[in-house]
């Protein structure tokens, strides 16, 4: 790109060439699939393990709260 800017109009690349540069960009991240489909994968990834460590620390609450209730009925007269 710098090229580009270059005072000498030799010294600038050609149309061509600046294709061709950019078409090889392109086509490598389309391999890769692009950075939108990339950023969403993650993104579904990470969702998915926040909701699992959020039903795990639910369970765990819940197991707690059962033990509580269950010391305070035995602590409590009939």
């Amino acid at each position: 790109m710098k090229q580009c800017w270059d005072e000498d109009p030799d010294a600038r690349p050609t149309l061509y060439r600046v294709a061709g540069v950019l078409h090889n960009i392109m086509s490598k991240y389309n391999k890769a699939g692009s950075l939108v489909d990339n950023l969403l994968q993650r993104l579904e990834k990470y969702s998915s393990n926040l909701e699992k460590i959020v039903d795990e620390k639910v369970d765990e609450l819940r197991q707690e709260k059962h033990k509580s209730e269950e010391l305070l009925r035995q602590m409590l007269p009939p």
